[in-house]
């Protein structure tokens, strides 16, 4: 009896000990799993395109930003932002010298070397003229080629701009590497047609005091969606479907749709 006794002891014991390092085990892999997304900054980047993203004062702001902070903020995972060129931007995120860029049209190639997120924004693009043009537009940008077109150098201005210049129909683009010197070009006559995103033309246009030199050709070209991109060189899809998710908990319940208000509120 006192044997049977202490088989038994000797059994609930180790029983025992199971149970406690399991429960190490599950506490552990628990802590792993919250830490994860904080373990360590994500390095952001994005680029000087108000009212989405601009430096003031230092601080980096803009729609695009505060949609970002909020998201990464309620999966605790946080980030730094910096403000870059956009083809050395998008050069650091080929390389996995940077983690991710933001807003970003959706491109093929790029998705050989980027994780896209679900759609952050949706972008209109649009084409300006100088005030006393009389240039028109009839939505078909195959009756646009004798002029000469404004744009920024490496921006893709959506499908179907993008497709018009690949076809040959958009002849001749002067590139720049801002807004605002795109912007002035037109003003002063250096090219017959801007082609922007339109708040980012409307931004600009109030910023240089050029609102009344200006005019929107309608139709608008496309509403086009923007996105985060990670670098599939870091691995971070699994933080990229945590932000998917946060993004669409913002769309719900109506945190983003305040942020989008706020900014546009600029523009008025």
């Amino acid at each position: 009896m006192l044997i049977g006794i202490s088989r038994w002891s000797g059994y609930a014991r180790n029983k025992k000990e199971i149970f406690v390092r399991n429960m190490v085990i599950v506490i552990l892999l628990i802590f792993c799993t919250s830490a994860k997304a904080s373990a360590e900054p994500l390095q952001l980047l994005t680029i000087e395109y108000p009212p989405y993203c601009y430096q003031e004062d230092g601080e980096v702001k803009g729609i695009a930003v505060d949609i970002i902070q909020e998201a990464f903020k309620r999966i605790d995972q946080p980030i730094t932002l910096k403000i870059l060129p956009w083809k050395r931007a998008l050069k650091y995120i080929k390389s996995g010298k940077a983690d991710g860029l933001f807003p970003v049209l959706k491109k093929t190639e790029r998705e050989l070397f980027a994780d896209y997120s679900k759609a952050m924004m949706l972008e209109s693009v649009s084409l300006f003229v100088k005030n006393d043009s009389n240039i028109t537009f009839d939505g078909k940008l195959s009756s646009m080629g004798k002029y000469k077109f404004g744009a920024i150098q490496g921006f893709s201005y959506g499908e179907k701009f993008d497709k018009a210049v690949k076809d040959s129909y958009i002849k001749e683009i002067k590139v720049v590497t801002t807004g605002t010197q795109a912007l002035k070009m037109l003003v002063k006559g250096r090219t017959d047609v801007l082609v922007s995103d339109r708040y980012y033309a409307l931004y600009n246009s109030k910023k240089l005091g050029t609102e009344n030199k200006i005019k929107e050709l309608l139709p608008r070209i496309e509403d086009t969606p923007s996105y985060l991109i990670l670098s599939k060189k870091r691995n971070l899809s699994s933080i990229r479907d945590q932000f998917d998710v946060s993004l669409a908990e913002m769309k719900k319940d109506g945190s983003y749709d305040r942020i989008i208000e706020k900014f546009f509120k600029m523009l008025e």
